[in-house]
């Protein structure tokens, strides 16, 4: 029974075993970095840079989160400039390093793209942005951070506890400057804004040809509008 109790104390000490949780565990400033600027790339250029400081804020509140099994919306440690992402996978089915929970959030917080309906060629529509409700901040806040232009800084930390056989994860990420999303002239400075003469408008048929089927016989005016167009918008397939 001794040699039982010791190896229990020398796991927790190693692993953080505590019954049914591991202790926090930081998100490698690779994966953070690669995780958030392959999607901000896409849309502004200012690549993010980790912050242990912030990993460490992060990993304080989500290892309370995951301590007390708290909601995304009820913790006490709430501050701007905050994005978490749940998940939950069956013990059978493995586990999720920190890495993984990383990219995983990533891609769902990208995927709120799809709630902002007037998204034009990868761009915020000017008109979404001046009359954003709080359904469209709760559905797009986790994306509008991600490519808010004035963040310089993230760090994330990641936690989990065990339920009915599975692992319940917590990502948590923090940000310096957090976004303003509530401040309309701030929104309008800090994502990257779609604006019609950035369409290819120099020629009738660009407009036209994503919807022709006879894709060769608009093959000049596709090179034309690829030229025309600015630079960050993706070219027009047929």
């Amino acid at each position: 029974m001794a040699v039982v109790i010791k190896f229990i104390i020398t796991l927790a000490l190693i692993t953080g075993y505590n019954g049914d949780s591991f202790t926090v565990q930081l998100v490698s400033p690779a994966a953070t970095e690669n995780s958030h600027n392959s999607i901000r790339n896409l849309y502004v250029d200012r690549p993010l840079t980790y912050s242990k400081a912030l990993a460490d804020n992060a990993k304080n509140c989500v290892s309370m989160m995951a301590q007390n099994r708290l909601g995304i919306f009820d913790h006490p440690c709430q501050e701007s400039g905050e994005s978490i992402y749940l998940t939950r996978r069956n013990m059978q089915a493995g586990s999720f390093s920190p890495d993984q929970l990383m990219s995983l959030a990533a891609q769902a917080w990208h995927d709120e793209v799809r709630y902002t309906k007037q998204l034009r060629l990868r761009k915020f529509d000017e008109n979404w942005l001046k009359y954003l409700t709080k359904e469209d901040v709760i559905n797009t806040g986790h994306l509008m951070q991600m490519l808010w232009a004035n963040t310089q800084y993230v760090g994330c930390a990641s936690d989990f506890y065990v339920e009915n056989g599975d692992r319940v994860y917590y990502l948590l990420c923090r940000y310096d400057s957090p976004a303003n999303i509530w401040n309309l002239i701030e929104r309008l400075n800090n994502l990257p804004l779609y604006k019609p003469e950035n369409d290819c408008f120099d020629d009738p048929g660009c407009e036209r040809m994503a919807t022709k089927v006879n894709c060769e016989k608009f093959e000049k005016t596709r090179t034309k509008c690829k030229l025309s167009c600015d630079p960050y918008l993706p070219v027009k397939q047929c």
